[in-house]
């Protein structure tokens, strides 16, 4: 089983590549000529370059701590090794495009937040017009949503990993069964003290789906009027910007890493405060009860 110093280890880690990603791309973006022709295509040049391999080596640790983790929870045979592949240019294209959408209200905020008066001479200040303005922006938008694009590769790749490594087992208990007597899957676990409402939400979500009534219900955000279609994207691959939560594998029927009973408890208390099962309503009531994001 993985345990409470593991992982802190291993989100120190990551942690560490952020911060080194997050350094070298203020560090490249601030050498190119922001008010040439083409900043642009540079600017995604850089930022896919950064992302993609700082999200291998993100992938290259995870592949690592499941290796370690697997061998001591006692499973035999070799660990899987499958990595998350390289980010898709349409994802980075549109992340660019997104940072390069700046209006007249972004340029007097980034005027504002650039300008310390107390340091500048009674005739000096600061241009925070044009490029420059331009420049601070896409640099903090890019630098803003990189901990995410970085991460995703640890966290993709304990997905697909854990997914090979039961994929010749079923949930039915019925059916021939794991080492342990269940599948291998992933959790999601928050590492934030105090987590939003939307990550305390997804950590009560897994792929062993025994304890909710289908593999829908337990892989899928579920929330809306009886008979309505649920999302098309798995729990595990929804994040938000700097969203602390990891991936953790998990073998058989041992224990968890961390309790979610509270999880569980906050849920249900704000789907009876909102008294309906719609995720929209649920979520906001939980903002209200805890007092969380």
């Amino acid at each position: 089983m993985a345990t409470t110093p593991d992982l802190k280890v291993w989100q120190a880690a990551g942690e560490l590549l952020t911060a080194q990603a997050t350094a070298q791309l203020g560090a490249q973006l601030a050498g190119i000529s922001w008010s040439g022709t083409g900043v642009a295509a540079a600017v995604t040049t850089i930022y896919r370059g950064i992302v993609t391999a700082y999200r291998r080596s993100s992938s290259t640790l995870a592949l690592q701590m499941y290796a370690d983790m697997r061998r001591r929870a006692g499973i035999d045979g070799r660990s899987p090794r499958v990595m998350a592949p390289d980010p898709a240019s349409e994802w980075i294209d549109a992340k660019v495009a997104s940072a390069f959408k700046i209006s007249a209200k972004a340029v007097s905020l980034a005027a504002e937040s650039s300008s310390d008066t107390t340091d500048l001479g009674p005739r000096e200040s600061i241009d925070i017009t044009g490029a420059h303005a331009v420049e601070n922006i896409v640099t903090a938008r890019l630098s803003n949503s990189i901990q995410r694009m970085v991460a995703s590769g640890g966290r993709e790749t304990v997905a697909m990993t854990s997914a090979e490594d039961g994929a010749k087992y079923t949930h039915a208990p019925t059916k021939p069964a794991a080492p342990r007597g269940d599948p291998t899957h992933y959790v999601r676990m928050p590492t934030n003290l105090k987590p939003c409402a939307f990550c305390v939400m997804l950590a009560t979500r897994n792929a062993d789906w025994r304890a909710y009534k289908t593999a829908q219900s337990a892989e899928f955000v579920v929330g809306g009027p009886r008979g309505a279609e649920r999302g098309t994207r798995r729990v595990g691959d929804r994040y938000h910007d700097h969203c602390q939560c990891i991936a953790v594998p998990v073998w058989g029927a041992e224990e968890l890493p961390f309790d979610r009973t509270g999880y569980y408890e906050m849920y249900a208390k704000a789907s009876a405060n909102a008294g309906t099962g719609k995720t929209k309503d649920v979520l906001a009531a939980m903002r209200q009860i805890y007092g969380i994001a």
